[in-house]
């Protein structure tokens, strides 16, 4: 186990002529037995740092530690860290032991009979024994990928680098593996990184979340405080689905003017947002209150125009009655409510639960007021 640092690392690439930074600036910390999930768009630089860490891309500028000791420049061999591959890379040509094994081969000195000892207690942890001696092209999806985990695992290595491991997987199977992934972790207290463009990992597995994008890293937490208190519009954006509702406003003192609506904040709010006039209101879908006909001041008239039903709960997309714009506002409602596409409904957007934008950097200027519920305890 060990702790990984990032300092300050820069990844460029030549493109011809011209120079393409895929990282800037990195700095991040990750703790010791920790699981980090580097999540991202495609191309914002979260592959590009995992590569860096295994050793298959050089460092620009900057350095990288594990356990404080620089592993820039040294070779994949010399970094103890094990990568998982989208793609699995396995020989096909090999058994599952003969893969499992053969890391073991070339870069230490264990004897045939302590490599083998080590592939069966692998196995036997990841629930493959009998899969030992088939070859790759006789598993299915979930197997190959308990294999490429096995390869990794069987190195005890310092740090796990998982480069989209799931991709792969039909969507069942992908949340099992998750659950497994997550066990297997916990018991082996490895220090992870975790690469995925997919939320819904990133903010189920994780220990701690770094988003990224445009190969700048736009903030680094829980996934409680990423979800809850997003730096910025991106963050905000890109953590949660359905994703958050923005709606651009020019605020006058405690108005916020958009082309649709006023919406009055109180003084203390608009304390928060000192001299800025460029403003982003944001709200989650679920904080987004339905209610059968506008009533309180800041409520507005809207129409349903799409229904989305998921079950237990349904997605509206409200559009204002009186609008300039095709701009619709998501609302999530319960699934037993009943309304259809073209209901004239109210929506309510609590102040405790809108968040606030600086419309000119898109930094966040307002967070909503923390609640939090304790669980009623069982009684056994």
């Amino acid at each position: 186990m060990a702790n990984l640092t990032f300092d300050e690392v820069t990844k460029k690439f030549r493109d011809g002529n011209s120079e393409i930074v895929a990282v800037e600036e990195l700095s991040m910390e990750i703790n010791d037995g920790e699981f980090l999930v580097i999540v991202g768009p495609s191309g914002c630089g979260k592959t590009t740092s995992l590569r860096m860490v295994a050793g298959l891309e050089t460092i620009t500028e900057g350095d990288l530690r594990i356990e404080g000791r620089s592993i820039k420049g040294r070779s994949p061999q010399e970094r103890n860290a094990a990568m998982v591959f989208q793609s699995y890379a396995l020989y096909p040509h090999m058994s599952v032991r003969e893969n499992m094994s053969f890391g073991l081969k070339q870069s230490t000195d264990l004897s045939s009979d302590e490599i083998r000892k080590r592939v069966d207690e692998i196995g036997d942890v990841l629930d493959i024994p009998e899969l030992l001696d088939r070859k790759p092209d006789d598993l299915s999806g979930g197997q190959q990928q308990r294999v490429a985990l096995g390869r990794a695992i069987v190195r005890d290595p310092d740090v796990f680098l998982m480069d989209e491991p799931l991709s792969n997987l039909d969507a069942k199977l992908r949340a099992d593996m998750r659950t497994e992934l997550q066990r297997l972790q916990e018991e082996l207290g490895v220090t992870t990184i975790y690469v995925t463009h997919d939320q819904t990992e990133a903010m189920t597995m994780s220990d701690r979340i770094a988003i990224m994008n445009n190969g700048k890293l736009q903030q680094i937490g829980t996934p409680m405080e990423c979800y809850y208190e997003p730096n910025n519009i991106f963050v905000g954006g890109f953590i949660g689905e359905p994703s958050m509702n923005f709606i651009n406003c020019s605020r006058d003192a405690q108005t916020l003017s958009t082309d649709d609506f006023d919406y009055e904040i109180s003084e203390s709010t608009a304390m928060e947002l000192e001299s800025a006039t460029n403003i982003v209101l944001g709200i989650r879908p679920e904080d987004v209150v339905v209610v059968p006909e506008p009533t309180e001041p800041n409520d507005i008239a809207v129409e349903v125009d799409v229904v989305e039903p998921f079950g237990k709960e349904n997605n509206l997309y409200l559009i204002p009655r009186d609008r300039e714009s095709n701009e619709a506002v998501i609302g999530t409602v319960n699934g037993r409510t009943r309304v259809e596409s073209g209901d004239t409904v109210g929506m309510r957007f609590p102040e405790e639960h809108i968040h606030l934008f600086d419309g000119n950097s898109g930094v966040a200027l307002r967070h909503p007021v923390a609640e939090q519920e304790e669980l009623t305890p069982f009684v056994g």
